[in-house]
């Protein structure tokens, strides 16, 4: 079984990285970060955290996370598209709340390659 070890990424902004890595062993892409937001977001703002590239991106529809704890008692969702971007969105505890600057994003999550 392939392992290609893990690598590291360089967020977009306004995303900072503690640490953000990907992975593929076999048919399964493997990702774990954690993020600061460096500026405060409105209410229902959505970014684009990186984009995986070719090889580790789901082939069929989005993969949709499980929801990630945040800062407090909020969490959040991160589709991956079949583009490869990893996104963020709908930050809040029941509704979506603004996030504030330096807001704690840790995350790992995996799904397979058909």
């Amino acid at each position: 079984m392939n392992d290609t070890g893990w690598i590291n990424v360089t967020p977009n902004a306004p995303f900072t990285a503690g640490y953000l890595q990907y992975k593929r062993r076999g048919k399964t892409v493997m990702l774990r970060g954690q993020l600061n937001i460096t500026s405060a977001q409105s209410a229902g703002w959505t970014g684009t955290i990186f984009t995986l590239p070719a090889g580790f991106r789901p082939t069929i529809g989005s993969y949709y996370s499980p929801r990630f704890q945040g800062s407090d008692a909020n969490s959040w969702l991160m589709p991956i598209n079949t583009a490869g971007v990893v996104s963020f969105e709908r930050y809040g505890s029941g509704s979506n709340v603004a996030i504030a600057a330096n807001a704690w994003l840790v995350f790992t999550a995996q799904f397979e390659l058909d």
